[in-house]
């Protein structure tokens, strides 16, 4: 027969070397103040309290109208006054508001209460179809796991957890839900190659990030933004387009001055195809002026581009290689000084080093 009398040691210690403490069912281990709780010979210095909160099992109440069998996805659907416990519904990934929550721990019969919880092993199932490691996914079909990620277009993409042992009869799976978060969980509602309103990810067949789409972009500092009402095609017109130039100024030889003009693309890049430019020649560092006198000995085309005049000697339509190479040899006999001012398609000047003859 069973001693059910309680027992009280004070000032003392219990030790149990190779065996265990077992405290049945209804029965309490209390540390008075002043006590301590080892284990290995280190002493729990956590309270009551702190310890638990650690755990992450939440009583609910099973409201569904059957039976939530243990290992059952679910979610928060509301609270239950009588049984004063929230409420759970199996989860469905077909619905975006039936996201999975928790797990079932063991069985919560109708109208009663029972465990849940998010981070666990759930042991006793049936994993006899899946592989040890298997990543599984919320499934469509409500309340349950599958290794196949959901690739319907209204599906969320969410890993739960993963399997621990398999078998028909003694399964264990592995939970951690929403700590197996698939980068896909809110891509892939969003029917592949489309934007719908609000959605501004365009997918591919696959699910994967193919493109993105904003219906209002807008530029600028903040409070003083505008629209951009440019279509894509248009934008896709200055893409690889003269935007910048990279002068080379060479020394003077027998009264001739190479000016080498490299045309960049707005990524400073090489520019890649012709294309045609308007430049002169300035006696003002910033372009304000054209030339007054052209050089006595003329400008030509060195070894790169092809030079139109539209001024004598002073002002040209140049239309630099495929590698973005102009080149003009400008001779002079006297002592003079110009700088050379190229005009990109969007209006700004470029204006090189100073160009100076010696007497």
């Amino acid at each position: 027969m069973a001693n059910t009398s309680n027992y009280l040691e004070q000032g003392g210690a219990r030790t149990v070397i190779g065996g265990s403490l077992d405290v049945v069912s209804g029965g309490d281990l209390d540390i008075e103040s002043g006590g301590a709780f080892k284990i290995a010979g280190v002493q729990v210095t956590a309270s009551a309290a702190q310890l638990n909160a650690v755990s992450s099992i939440l009583t609910v109440a099973n409201k569904t109208g059957a039976e939530l069998t243990k290992g059952t996805l679910v979610y928060i659907s509301g609270y239950d006054a009588t049984l004063d416990a929230p409420t759970v519904t199996k989860s469905d990934a077909d619905d975006g508001t039936k996201k999975a929550q928790y797990v079932v721990t063991a069985a919560i019969a109708n109208n009663a209460t029972g465990t849940v919880d998010d981070k666990c092993v759930v042991t006793g199932l049936n994993t006899n179809s899946y592989t040890v490691g298997d990543q599984l996914y919320e499934s469509g079909t409500a309340g349950a796991f599958t290794d196949t990620a959901p690739t319907a277009a209204d599906d969320d993409r969410i890993k739960v957890g993963v399997v621990k042992v398999k078998s028909a009869t003694v399964g264990e799976v592995y939970f951690d839900i929403g700590g197996y978060v698939d980068s896909e969980r809110y891509l892939n509602s969003v029917t592949a190659g489309t934007a719908a309103a609000s959605q501004a990810v365009v997918l591919d067949a696959n699910k994967h990030v193919d493109e993105v789409n904003t219906a209002s972009l807008k530029l600028g500092a903040s409070g003083s933004t505008v629209a951009v009402t440019s279509t894509a095609a248009e934008l896709n017109t200055v893409d690889g387009k003269a935007a910048g130039c990279t002068y080379t100024i060479g020394a003077e030889a027998a009264n001739v001055i190479n000016c080498g003009f490299q045309i960049e693309d707005a990524a400073g890049g090489d520019l890649a195809e012709r294309a045609c430019l308007f430049a002169y020649l300035s006696d003002d560092a910033n372009g304000d002026s054209i030339a007054a006198s052209a050089p006595d000995g003329g400008v030509a085309v060195g070894t790169d581009g092809l030079a139109i005049p539209v001024v004598t000697s002073k002002a040209w339509m140049l239309t630099c290689e495929s590698d973005g190479n102009i080149d003009l040899d400008i001779t002079e006999s006297g002592a003079a000084t110009w700088y050379m001012i190229l005009v990109l398609p969007n209006g700004e000047l470029v204006a090189s080093a100073a160009i100076t003859f010696a007497a």
